[in-house]
């Protein structure tokens, strides 16, 4: 443990006599500011573990059918995600030179993502938190709470950047 890793060797850890090699980690991608933080801090560290990641982009069933009631032509759209997908939204993989490839799927977001880590034997699932509110999670239930409690994979949720807190002062009473 006391070793540096070298490129193309995996993280290996005992945790409880348990070792964990992370060789291919599923990164949820979609375009919101939660996503591409965790981009942001995932890519250096794929770059030093070696790791290949599938960069996984899930469009929304619920999204695609409202859309379509409403008449709009979302082929353009998919498209334009697409392009995101393999674009700008994947540039911190490129910069740090990781491995990757990218899968764009429709269906429910944790359950989509949750498959293709399973599919791809992934070691680690990163993705990015929101801010949303008790309300909305507790009616929705966030992407992020769900994929957490429904697999054994370790995930990684990766918190939004926020303006640093000032340190909280408790008086001690006496």
């Amino acid at each position: 443990m006391g070793s540096r890793n070298r490129p193309g060797d995996s993280l290996e850890r005992t945790h409880a006599g348990v070792v964990m090699a992370i060789r291919d980690v599923v990164i949820g991608v979609d375009g919101t500011n939660g996503a591409q933080h965790a981009m942001e801090w995932a890519a250096p560290l794929m770059h030093e573990l070696d790791a290949h990641v599938v960069a996984v982009h899930v469009i929304s069933r619920t999204w695609l059918t409202e859309l379509s009631a409403l008449q709009i032509d979302t082929d353009e759209m998919i498209h334009r995600q697409r392009a995101q997908l393999v674009g700008p939204w994947t540039q911190p993989l490129r910069d740090a030179s990781v491995r990757y490839t990218t899968e764009c799927v429709r269906g429910d977001p944790p359950t989509e993502l949750l498959g293709i880590a399973v599919q791809r034997h992934a070691d680690l699932i990163v993705i990015g938190g929101t801010h949303h509110s008790g309300m909305r999670d507790a009616l929705l239930g966030g992407t992020a709470h769900r994929v957490v409690n429904r697999t054994g994979i370790p995930v990684v949720v990766v918190p939004l950047a926020t303006e640093p807190r000032p340190p909280a002062v408790v008086p001690i009473p006496g």
